[in-house]
């Protein structure tokens, strides 16, 4: 049994770093092309990326013991500071859906133009229940013409 349980978590360690090692190389330069092409003249602008996980079955957004929980903190550390950056129970996906489009909304009129659509530099991650959150969202955000450049689930549930 110790084992079984060992390998289940060499396992979702493995996944994690490969997930961080996809993050890292996709969103610093996300970040660099945005810091180029885009004058910042207030500290309402929205971040250069948005990364946002989700956690599986009930366990909260904060829960430190939690691997998506975990993979958000590590990867705080290796991407830009403008990068937001935050974790939701799966159960929270139109929250979650909310907030992009608020961090999104960098003139604050309630919508979304074509050039604040363009910029949206989004990564979804999440684990079981939340890994099919990530895609639920994404798929909400494509209906609206929002790009999502990446989506990691670990452990996927329908």
């Amino acid at each position: 049994m110790q084992l079984g349980v060992r390998l289940r978590r060499s396992s979702a360690l493995r996944v994690s770093i490969a997930a961080l090692a996809i993050l890292a190389a996709v969103v610093p330069p996300l970040a660099r092309a945005v810091d180029t092409a885009v004058v910042r003249s207030d500290a309402t602008a929205s971040p250069s990326n948005i990364v946002i996980g989700f956690v599986g079955g009930f366990v909260g957004h904060d829960n430190s013991h939690h691997g998506a929980v975990q993979f958000a903190q590590r990867i705080q550390q290796a991407v830009p500071k403008d990068t937001y950056i935050r974790v939701f129970e799966n159960r929270r996906r139109k929250q979650a859906y909310s907030e992009v489009l608020r961090l999104l909304d960098t003139n604050h009129d309630g919508v979304l133009s074509p050039d604040e659509k363009s910029r949206a530099h989004i990564v979804l991650f999440g684990h079981s229940w939340g890994a099919s959150a990530a895609v639920l969202l994404a798929r909400d955000l494509r209906r609206r013409h929002i790009p999502v450049l990446l989506t990691v689930q670990v452990d996927s549930v329908a």
